[in-house]
């Protein structure tokens, strides 16, 4: 049985990133017609994979249920909006944490925080041809670092790493992926915030925000794991380039 999570809050200049894995998002599923709206249920219905809808609904519950915890909203009574050209957001007449979302391999990561944020997760995959999206996207900087590294399976991590720092920074600013030539250049986006976040094996995660957080805590929702205070860290400014990221610990719920 999942672990109920019915109230959440943000300190001032705290970041919370929640992680949750598949078996999560299969219960969290079960949960579809009681939790989404009518337009949601409909959406998922696209889906011909019966894996691929369960894990869509379970993300869709996820996100309700999470900002239902903060708000203490009713997770159906939430009017969540995707504008053309921005990213998802609470509708104006009900006020609640800014929010950023990823998901990869069976995976969701979700960001919460009083601030814009933008937030991504990849899994680390064997079978991505990386090294020619380098060569395309990578500033001369970021594909000498990662052709540093003293073997393929390290340059395939450091290729993700700096992946998904590129494309928190384009979530930042509420752009796609056609946003990834103007960031070949270290400040192609303006100045932000970017932090490594250390995920569970075999994923990888960024955040960035337009300034450090006070907090950054990661927490996690297990399926059967008792509550707990998760620590916290404080977070030190670096940029997409630094070659020493400070990563924060993951913690559960």
């Amino acid at each position: 049985m999942i672990m109920e999570i019915d109230e959440l809050s943000l300190q001032p200049g705290e970041v919370q990133v929640w992680v949750l894995d598949r078996d999560v998002l299969g219960e969290l599923s079960q949960r579809a017609s009681a939790t989404l709206s009518g337009e949601e249920l409909s959406q998922s219905l696209r889906l011909a994979d019966p894996d691929l809808a369960r894990l869509w609904l379970g993300r869709r519950v996820g996100v309700r249920q999470l900002l239902a915890a903060y708000t203490g909203l009713r997770p159906r009574e939430l009017r969540l909006l995707r504008l053309p050209g921005q990213k998802p957001c609470m509708a104006p007449t009900q006020p609640g944490p800014r929010f950023s979302v990823s998901a990869s391999g069976g995976w969701m990561a979700a960001a919460f925080g009083q601030e814009e944020l933008g937030l991504d997760m990849e899994l680390v995959r064997d079978d991505l041809a990386w090294e020619g999206l380098a060569q395309r996207f990578f500033s001369a900087d970021e594909l000498a670092w990662v052709q540093a590294q003293p073997n393929m399976a390290c340059q395939r991590q450091s290729f993700f790493q700096v992946w998904t720092r590129k494309e928190a920074q384009l979530k930042l600013r509420g752009l796609g992926l056609a946003g990834l030539e103007s960031l070949r250049e270290r400040n192609g986006l303006g100045r932000s915030w970017v932090e490594d976040l250390a995920l569970p094996l075999p994923l990888c995660g960024s955040l960035s925000l337009e300034r450090p957080p006070a907090w950054l805590r990661l927490r996690r929702w297990p399926s059967s794991v008792a509550a707990g205070e998760p620590t916290r860290q404080k977070k030190a400014t670096m940029q997409p380039t630094d070659r020493s990221p400070v990563a924060a610990s993951l913690s559960p719920p």
